[in-house]
């Protein structure tokens, strides 16, 4: 499948938090991706648990989603989830919001938010 050198094997066996740098290509996020489905497939998370990818940018995301098909299988992509920190913050509000306040809350589009701070500077 991959030919990993020494390298990579070190830190794909390397238990714990890791910083990975370096450039385009050179396969940082394979080696994400193994380290992830080595983690789901040893059987240490527990069944509500996942592996988080967090980016700030989509194109981040849609990169490591397809780059999962060719490197990961279905069942543990079901347990791998990569989305942008906006849209994992926005998810959590939506499903937590109500406590924070009674009525359920909104994401107001550019256009919508103009108009509602219009209203409260013409009060």
């Amino acid at each position: 499948m991959f030919h990993l050198s020494d390298e990579k094997h070190r830190v794909l066996d390397e238990p714990g938090h890791l910083l990975i740098m370096g450039g385009p290509g050179s396969g940082k996020t394979t080696i994400a991706l193994l380290k992830a489905k080595r983690l789901v497939e040893s059987g240490v998370l527990k069944n509500e648990q996942s592996v988080l990818f967090l980016s700030f940018a989509r194109s981040t995301v849609a990169r490591v989603e397809q780059q999962s098909q060719t490197v990961i299988d279905d069942e543990v992509r079901k347990r791998i989830e990569v989305t942008t920190y906006h849209s994992f913050t926005w998810s959590i509000l939506r499903n937590n919001g109500y406590l924070l306040n009674a009525q359920k809350l909104e994401i107001l589009l550019p256009s919508e938010a103009s108009v509602a701070l219009s209203k409260c500077e013409n009060a």
